[in-house]
């Protein structure tokens, strides 16, 4: 339960800076985050920030533009997932909270 904890600290924390330095706003994070455990979909997103339709679709299309994330399916089935330095942040903080690997059948 740590190392979940810390992952999605380190993650959060690294995608803000990502979205600053690309100079998105702030609550985009939200969406790269979603897209990082799985997949964003803009009305999640939508809902989620509590933004208007056109504001969701401006940040994702931002997003994508920037190679953050990128569509998959075709209109209502239309999903999001990471690209890019997006992809890459993920898995350094997967790798920074990763502990060593632990034999299960080792004797104590």
């Amino acid at each position: 339960m740590k190392r979940r904890y810390e992952w999605t600290v380190r993650l959060w924390n690294d995608l803000a800076r990502l979205a600053d330095d690309q100079g998105l706003p702030d609550r985009v994070v939200s969406a790269l985050y979603a897209a990082a455990v799985g997949e964003v979909r803009r009305t999640t997103y939508q809902q989620d920030e509590g933004l208007s339709r056109d504001q969701a679709i401006r940040d994702i299309q931002a997003l994508t533009r920037a190679g953050l994330l990128k569509p998959r399916g075709n209109a209502t089935t239309r999903v999001y997932v990471l690209a890019g330095t997006a992809t890459e942040i993920t898995q350094a903080a997967s790798a920074a909270v990763r502990g060593p690997g632990r034999d299960p059948y080792a004797t104590p």
